[in-house]
């Protein structure tokens, strides 16, 4: 159990510094500099089709020695969010829901005016803005069991996991269920 939280959190941790591309990362040793520990990741990089194994140096939470490694938790940071919410499909999902929730709430507006005609009319605009907040909800649901009680992270972690979920959908979600499967 103490090897699937770690393989989660080293994962979380190649995704923070070399992108979302990042796969396969392997614990080649530990290496200490200026009296820090640190990690050296051999990784699996990705950009579209071009793949490249490299190197990366992951810092250690304190505590760490050579014989046991600690990572930092594997909830996202200030970094990871924002590679998270940059994707295009993230993008589209926040931009859809806004858009969706403007011509709601101001439906005199030209694009409510059509956008609501495409979907049945102002009462139908409401349901599908109340359907996509519920399933935003209930995937939020879902992503925080399974970090909490699958992926054995701690209670912020998953909160902030579920949060971005909360946000985006599935763009998120398919991150966590790729540490899920990998982990």
């Amino acid at each position: 159990m103490e090897d699937h939280k770690f393989q989660t959190a080293l994962r979380v941790a190649c995704w923070r510094i070399a992108g979302l591309g990042a796969k396969n990362p392997k614990l080649v040793k530990t290496i200490q500099n200026d009296g820090v520990w640190a990690a050296e990741v051999r990784v699996t990089t990705c950009n579209g089709d071009i793949c490249a194994i490299t190197n990366l140096t992951v810092p250690l939470a304190d505590g760490s020695t050579p014989a046991r490694p600690i990572l930092p938790e594997a909830g996202p940071d200030t970094r990871l969010t924002f590679k998270l919410l940059t994707q295009p499909a993230a993008i589209a999902a926040i931009l859809g829901l806004l858009t969706l929730l403007m011509c709601v709430l101001n439906d005199s507006n030209p694009l409510a005016v059509l956008l609501l005609s495409l979907v049945g009319g102002e009462w139908w605009g409401k349901v599908v803005l109340a359907s996509a907040m519920a399933a935003h909800f209930l995937e939020g649901l879902f992503v925080y069991f399974v970090c909490l009680f699958e992926l054995k992270l701690s209670f912020s972690a998953s909160k902030d996991w579920a949060a971005l979920v909360l946000a985006v959908g599935f763009p998120v979600t398919r991150w966590v269920l790729k540490l899920r499967h990998k982990a």
